[in-house]
């Protein structure tokens, strides 16, 4: 996360805690109750730095399903709990995985989110969105049903797994989805991720009630540069473009950007 406390200067390189993602297939298996047997997770939990994700749709599975490139070893072993498709990666040597797709009404959010609370109360617990067009009465009952915090995730749409008609026809663009949330409590924390690749999207997704962005193809490609410097660059620049931007504003903290500093067609 590169979170508005990083750029007010917190201290590099100390772990701010750990996010677990729970998908539709490990709700299948008995959830995240394995991970909490992990020798390190205790110590998360007990200074509240350990967080469980309910990925109720993403960019690549905005319950629809989502993809993965698999080994066919892994795949014939997986073959009950997944499906695969005849599309084939490096001289047959790979195969395209299909995961099942998530339903869920309010409902069932609210009701997944109380079963989360219950069976793990000292962790944190966060949801993640996708850009879809009920994003806020989507983010409002997560919210009002003890989520810790809402992720919107999903570059323009969804991202390169995403059906194109997910991405051309269905899905809203981050900015819009920002603006139909709106400006937050401070108890209600909005995370963002989706296309981070330069400082002035991120500077506009704070500006529009993102607490913090994530980062996600961008890190994972800048490690595979350069697995030694590469990540910390990336940071390095973000945070340097983000100066650069708040500061042309006539602003000089994150926390000090708001709804008019983005012009937003139609608004």
């Amino acid at each position: 996360m590169l979170a508005r406390a990083r750029l007010r200067g917190g201290t590099p390189g100390r772990p701010r805690g750990t996010g677990l993602q729970q998908s539709t297939e490990d709700a299948d298996r008995g959830g995240l109750e394995p991970a909490l047997q992990c020798p390190g997770a205790q110590p998360l939990l007990e200074s509240g730095r350990l967080a469980f994700e309910l990925k109720v749709g993403q960019g690549a599975k905005p319950g629809l399903g989502g993809m993965t490139v698999l080994q066919r070893a892994t795949a014939a072993r997986l073959a009950e709990q997944y499906s695969t498709d005849g599309t084939v990666f490096d001289g047959d040597e790979k195969v395209l995985r299909c995961s099942s797709p998530g339903t869920f009404t309010m409902e069932i959010l609210r009701q997944q989110i109380r079963f989360m609370r219950n069976n793990y109360p000292r962790a944190r617990v966060w949801v993640k969105l996708p850009p879809g067009r009920d994003i806020q009465e989507a983010a409002r009952v997560a919210w009002d049903s003890g989520a810790d915090s809402v992720t919107v995730d999903g570059a323009e749409g969804g991202s390169g797994w995403a059906p194109s008609s997910f991405l051309d026809h269905v899905g809203l663009p981050l900015a819009e989805c920002l603006r139909r949330l709106g400006t937050q409590p401070r108890n209600q924390c909005l995370l963002v991720s989706g296309r981070m690749w330069e400082g002035a999207r991120a500077v506009k997704s704070l500006a529009l009630g993102a607490r913090a962005v994530g980062l996600g193809r961008a890190a994972l490609l800048a490690a595979d540069e350069d697995p030694e410097q590469g990540l910390p660059r990336l940071v390095a620049c973000l945070a340097f473009e983000l100066r650069m931007l708040i500061s042309a504003l006539g602003k000089y903290a994150p926390a000090a950007l708001d709804q008019d500093d983005v012009w937003l067609p139609g608004a």
